[in-house]
């Protein structure tokens, strides 16, 4: 079966998720792992793919959706809060990607699959910070992947 790595900075999530999975999937094979990652990190991030690998022996897939949002008029917003929102929803994605895309081209094999979010295709009133930061990562793909990297 399949293995399936779960990250999350949230510990309890991690563990509800795993127990879901496991008891939805009672006959797999496959293992599934839970590890705490702020994906802010990029020391953490590379970690968990190191452990995935150590552990699955090789990455397959990436899938990030990592990501924070708070509404309000953008002169509202501090520059600390606005850098907060962009290292998760869009360095948090950056960071995944850069820490697994070794492990895909020694593989010569693997696909990320990276959440955005419909405001950062179409903007949404009050949310100027996080369609920004949901719209980076739409240029992040559409101009480094696949072809690119």
């Amino acid at each position: 079966g399949a293995h399936v790595v779960l990250a999350d900075i949230n510990s309890q999530g991690l563990q509800k998720a795993k127990k879901y999975l496991r008891e939805r999937n009672i006959d797999a094979t496959g293992i599934i792992l839970d590890i705490p990652t702020d994906v802010t990190s990029e020391q953490q991030v590379q970690a968990l793919m190191r452990q995935t690998v150590e552990t699955c022996g090789r990455i397959d897939l990436v899938v990030t959706s990592a990501g924070i949002g708070r509404g309000g008029p953008i002169d509202l917003f501090t520059a600390t809060e606005t850098q907060t929102m962009m290292n998760i929803n869009f360095m948090g994605t950056y960071h995944c990607v850069q820490a697994a895309l070794a492990t895909m081209r020694r593989q010569q094999s693997g696909h990320f699959v990276l959440l955005s979010s419909v405001a950062g295709k179409l903007g949404a009133p009050m949310l100027t910070a996080y369609c920004a930061s949901k719209w980076a990562i739409r240029g992040f793909t559409r101009n480094k992947m696949p072809r690119n990297c």
